[in-house]
């Protein structure tokens, strides 16, 4: 999967302007704050139907405007294809594939797919289990947009059961019925997210302890886990997986509603990561940190490229300049055959490499001649 080019009007810092990129490495480079990481959000936001910065529609649109479209062309193994986005601060965006509109977001997903590895990730392993989540879910939706559905659904039962949880002007005998409702919903949900995740990881591990194994010689050895408090062994018997955590959950009731929060499900699950049979998160060093969370997304990409028959664009905001010279020379040499649309503030880093070379002002882009 190739992107052709990406057009942005009156988004962020960005009047109006055409990016355009070729198969292989493609290199924006310029000043912090000068608007690289804008086109890699603008890419990202068809793989995944929103910022990966978190914002909201109205935040991304320039500054005294009421709205931002940015539309992009793509290549994919089968033809070309374009897709649009509009987003406007006083009403819901609006979506289209090759000029057809798309009302929901799991519908927009998995047209286009993209693997994004920024500074943030480099922290994966040692932050919050928020952080491990949010990468599984990303790179699933993309594979599954019925998966993101579930996802949806799982948070608004979510939502709902815990204002019901904090509802003191109902006793608790008349909050139970209404619990059990809710909970029964949010098993259902529940039990898709986890076996999915679970799932996932089970290849991810086998991608990603390759990679790590190359990359150190064989001297390292990964496993994964997924972590719930589901029972992930029913996971082939998804009636008796969700039976078992509607129960679980209801034996909490009470101390759910003291609390005024659910205390158990997919919103609280976790990836167990082993270095050689120790915690990662405990033992890890700072340089195997980061190679293991540059593995995870090498294998992102594994896992994209055989459902789908193609590897998808990887987007690098300013990571090459986080990893020491060995992990750069290895990223860029298992990222041959790929797309890739990377940032950096350092032109020096990509001296002698033959690839375009973007230079990026003040939301501005000039592609440089090649010599």
């Amino acid at each position: 999967m190739n992107v052709t080019q990406i057009v942005l009007h009156d988004f962020r810092n960005i009047l109006e302007e055409t990016v355009s990129f070729t198969p292989g490495v493609n290199i924006l480079y310029g000043k912090n704050a000068q608007g690289k990481t804008n086109v890699l959000e603008g890419i990202y936001c068809f793989a995944l139907g929103k910022s990966f910065r978190g914002n909201r529609d109205r935040e991304l649109i320039r500054f005294g405007c009421g709205q931002s479209r940015l539309e992009l062309s793509f290549r994919d193994i089968n033809r070309e294809q374009k897709m649009e986005l509009s987003l406007f601060e006083e009403k819901s965006r609006e979506m289209k594939r090759n000029g057809v509109p798309i009302r929901k977001r799991s519908e927009f997903v998995g047209t286009f797919h993209a693997v994004l590895f920024c500074p943030e990730h480099l922290s994966m392993i040692q932050g919050p289990p928020g952080q491990r989540r949010q990468f599984l879910d990303s790179a699933i939706c993309q594979l599954k947009p019925s998966y993101l559905a579930a996802l949806s659904l799982y948070g608004n039962v979510l939502k709902q059961r815990n204002a019901l949880l904090r509802d003191e002007d109902r006793t608790e005998e008349e909050r139970l019925p209404l619990l059990e409702v809710l909970t029964q919903q949010m098993a259902e949900y529940n039990t898709r997210i986890v076996i999915t995740r679970s799932r996932y990881l089970r290849l991810l591990e086998q991608a990603v302890s390759s990679f790590l194994s190359e990359m150190t010689s064989d001297r390292e050895r990964l496993s994964l886990t997924y972590c719930s408090d589901a029972q992930i062994e029913l996971e082939d018997h998804p009636e008796q997986m969700k039976d078992s955590y509607f129960r679980k959950c209801m034996s909490y009731a009470k101390r759910e509603m003291a609390a005024g929060i659910s205390l158990h499900g997919c919103h609280r699950d976790d990836i167990g990561i082993l270095l050689n049979g120790k915690e990662a998160k405990l033992f890890g060093s700072q340089g195997q940190d980061r190679s293991i969370a540059l593995a995870m997304k090498l294998g992102e990409g594994e896992i994209s490229r055989a459902a789908m028959g193609e590897y998808p664009v990887f987007l690098f905001d300013d990571v090459l300049s986080e990893l020491d010279r060995d992990r750069q020379r290895y990223l860029l040499q298992k990222l041959e055959e790929r797309q890739v649309i990377l940032t950096s503030c350092n032109r020096e880093l990509f001296e002698g490499m033959h690839a375009p070379m973007i230079r990026v002002e003040e939301g501005t882009y000039e592609r440089e001649e090649q010599g």
